[in-house]
C-alpha cells in the first residue's frame, strides 16, 4: 500500500514538471530580458538629432502681363491722324518738337507730324507689329516725292496714348527693312556719317549694330551710348571699303511698307 501511495506521489510531481515547461508564462519568466543601453551623463543631455529644415521657397513673381490690343488701333491713334489732316489741310505748324533720341518733328495738334511730311508725295499709314507684342504700331510715310520709301514717323502705344518713336527730318532718315529692323541714316556734315540698325524694343529703339564716319575715323560700334560719335573700347575700325561694303549690305534688306492715304 506505501509503495502503491509513492508512486503515485512521484507521477504527480513529474505531470506538473511538465505542465510548468509547456506554460506561455513561465517560457517569458524563464527568457532573459534584453539589457537597456545606459547612456552617459552628456549622452543623456544632448537633444535628438532633428532634420534639418529646408529653406522655404521664394515666391515666383508673378508674370508681367503683355499689353492688351486695343480693340480698335486706328481710334487709339486718332490723335495723329488729327495733327497729319490738320497738316494736310494746310494748317501751320507751332514750331518744333523733339523725341527721346533727339529727332525733331514740327507741332501741329496734339502729336505734331515729321518734318519730311512737307516734302511732297501722298502721304499714308500702315499698321504693323515691329515688336511682337500683338500691339500694332502705327508708320507714316508717302509714296512718291523727294523721300518716298523713308519711314517719316513711327508711333506706338503707352496705354492708349500714342506715343512718337522716330521722326525723320532732312539729315535724320529711317526705313524699314525686311527683318523687321529699322535702317537709319544721319549726317552731322560732310566728315560726319552714321549708319545704325534698331530694332524696336517696347516703346523705344534700341541698338543693334552700327557704323560710324567721324573725320578720317571709321569704326563700327558694339554698344549703344549717349553719343555715337565718341568712340568705346570693343568698338572695331574699319577701312573705308569694308565700311562700304556693310553699308550696301544693309541697304539691299530695305523694303517698302504698304499705305493707305490719309485723304
Amino acid at each position: 500500500m506505501k509503495k502503491l501511495l509513492l508512486i503515485l506521489f512521484a507521477a504527480a510531481i513529474l505531470a506538473a514538471s511538465l505542465f510548468l515547461l509547456r506554460s506561455p508564462s513561465a517560457a517569458r519568466e524563464s527568457a532573459p530580458q534584453a539589457a537597456e543601453p545606459t547612456l552617459s551623463p552628456e549622452e543623456a543631455q544632448t537633444p535628438a538629432p532633428t532634420a534639418a529644415e529646408e529653406p522655404a521657397p521664394e515666391p515666383t513673381p508673378a508674370p508681367t502681363p503683355a499689353p492688351t490690343p486695343p480693340a480698335d488701333p486706328l481710334a487709339a491713334y486718332g490723335p495723329v491722324f488729327d495733327s497729319y489732316r490738320r497738316f494736310l489741310a494746310g494748317e501751320e505748324s507751332e514750331g518744333g518738337g523733339e523725341t527721346e533720341r533727339g529727332d525733331y518733328y514740327l507741332l501741329l495738334g496734339e502729336t505734331g507730324v515729321s518734318y519730311l511730311s512737307r516734302y511732297g508725295g501722298t502721304l499714308g499709314y500702315c499698321l504693323m507689329d515691329l515688336n511682337g507684342d500683338e500691339v500694332p504700331e502705327l508708320l507714316i510715310g508717302a509714296e512718291g516725292g523727294e523721300y518716298g520709301g523713308y519711314l517719316f514717323d513711327l508711333f506706338t502705344l503707352d496705354g492708349a496714348a500714342p506715343k512718337r518713336v522716330l521722326a525723320g527730318s532732312e539729315r535724320v532718315r529711317y526705313q524699314l527693312r525686311s527683318d523687321g529692323l529699322i535702317y537709319f541714316e544721319g549726317s552731322g556734315g560732310a566728315s560726319y556719317g552714321m549708319w545704325i540698325l534698331y530694332a524696336l524694343d517696347g516703346d523705344a529703339l534700341r541698338l543693334t549694330d552700327g557704323l560710324i564716319r567721324r573725320d578720317e575715323q571709321m569704326y563700327e560700334l558694339r554698344a549703344d551710348r549717349p553719343e555715337l560719335f565718341e568712340k568705346a573700347d570693343g568698338d572695331i575700325p574699319l577701312t573705308e571699303d569694308v565700311l562700304q561694303a556693310l553699308i550696301e549690305a544693309w541697304r539691299s534688306r530695305v523694303t517698302d511698307f504698304p499705305l493707305t492715304p490719309f485723304l
